[in-house]
């Protein structure tokens, strides 16, 4: 899904945002697919997954535009 409407960091779980997230040492990159009362479900580079809401708001940065797959 594409979107033309700006990322808005009041509201980081539309589904069609790209997420940028500290995972340990690392960041992680993946796109909402779906959004649900408490969890959210994410496309990566490998697999689709849900995360918990509260578990990823606290560790959310500042999303990539055009994350590319060399993120």
């Amino acid at each position: 899904m594409t979107t033309n409407q700006p990322y808005d960091p009041n509201d980081p779980f539309k589904v069609g945002n790209d997420l940028c997230w500290l995972h340990g040492e690392h960041y992680r990159v993946a796109k909402v697919l779906e959004v649900e009362e408490d969890r959210v479900k994410l496309s990566g580079m490998t697999a689709d997954y849900w995360r918990s809401k509260k578990a990823l708001l606290p560790r959310l940065d500042v999303t990539p535009h055009r994350v590319s797959g060399s993120f």
